[in-house]
């Protein structure tokens, strides 16, 4: 598991922290690995998380995503998918419909994803991926 602290500027920019790459992930192949990734939020949003920066932590440069859409993680109270315990689910807008669940990534396959409040401000995203 990883457990990377990234700014939502690295996201958008896509300069991401060279210890969440392709290459440790594809050296996990075969066995089921989290990966964390905390994104610092402002009042309840973490942000835009772009199909780039999702590439980029997920396939790498080289491996194409089936879906195009910008995929937008939200962690807020006031969503209706927000649930108690200080858990949030992923929302995704731009018409791509069944969200990470569905092996939307076309490197490995997400099995599973999860927003989450942690301290203070931030959230983390917990995704598992497999061969």
């Amino acid at each position: 598991m990883w457990e990377v602290d990234v700014s939502l500027v690295d996201l958008l920019l896509g300069s991401l922290p060279a210890d969440v790459d392709a290459k440790q992930l594809g050296a996990s192949v075969g066995r089921k690995v989290a990966v964390e990734v905390r994104v610092g939020a402002g009042k309840g949003w973490i942000g835009v998380i772009l199909e780039e920066a999702w590439r980029k932590i997920f396939c790498g440069s080289g491996h194409a995503v089936k879906q195009s859409e910008d995929v937008f993680l939200i962690c807020d109270p006031s969503f209706p998918l927000y649930r108690r315990h200080g858990e949030c689910s992923p929302a995704v807008y731009g018409g791509f419909v069944g969200g990470l669940l569905e092996g939307v990534f076309d490197c490995f396959g997400v099995s599973a994803a999860v927003v989450s409040e942690s301290a203070g401000e931030a959230c983390t995203v917990t995704v598992t991926v497999f061969s």
